[in-house]
């Protein structure tokens, strides 16, 4: 028996999530841009996401069933990308059940070409939130200091500005890369994940 999915939104403004005592607001952050990880040239093998051609090859017969076929799922790189989408579905769905709050889903430039850096648009209504960094490095994908102060002052505003101070560590100048500050980040919320963020 098949199980009928619920209707699906895309390309859509985020509608703010209204705090609520004990309701934490989940959000996902992808620093990647889709777009230049999708239009990779995929004769290079090198620090690229693989194509669905090859995810299938390795995973042999996993997506060999319709539903993965040309006329009905993205190929090449950007299916992949869209596997790790994907990916989080049930995630979303169980957080989504427990909280009272779907997860907001961000990305840094997302399918239709917009750029969303982390800014009060990201973290206004946002309890817990997880930073994917899988972007690779030669997409020159950087957190700017902007940003980098702009969770500062989110962290600080959930009562934690004294276990901050790792979270701005630039490398050479007043960007860094996204990777150390991710790692960063993801961390300091895996080990703090009980911190609650104030009325606002």
């Amino acid at each position: 028996m098949t199980t009928i999915q619920p209707a699906r939104t895309y390309n859509q403004k985020h509608v703010p999530r209204k705090y609520a005592p004990g309701q934490r607001r989940v959000s996902i952050y992808w620093t990647w841009s889709y777009p230049w990880e999708a239009n990779r040239d995929v004769t290079e093998l090198d620090n690229r996401f693989s194509t669905m051609t090859e995810v299938r090859r390795v995973a042999w017969p996993a997506y060999e069933t319709p539903e993965w076929g040309a006329n009905a799922f993205l190929q090449g790189i950007a299916g992949t990308l869209e596997l790790f989408h994907r990916s989080t579905l049930d995630f979303q769905q169980i957080v989504g059940d427990t909280t009272g709050h779907s997860v907001a889903v961000f990305q840094r430039a997302d399918q239709a070409g917009y750029n969303l850096p982390i800014d009060e648009r990201v973290l206004a209504d946002t309890d817990t939130l997880l930073v994917f960094g899988l972007d690779h490095l030669a997409a020159e994908q950087e957190a700017a200091s902007e940003e980098i102060a702009a969770v500062r002052e989110w962290l600080r505003r959930a009562c934690c500005s004294d276990r901050i101070t790792t979270l701005a560590r630039p490398a050479t100048s007043s960007s860094a890369r996204w990777n150390t500050p991710t790692m960063e980040i993801r961390s300091f919320l895996g080990s703090n994940a009980s911190v609650n963020t104030p009325d606002r």
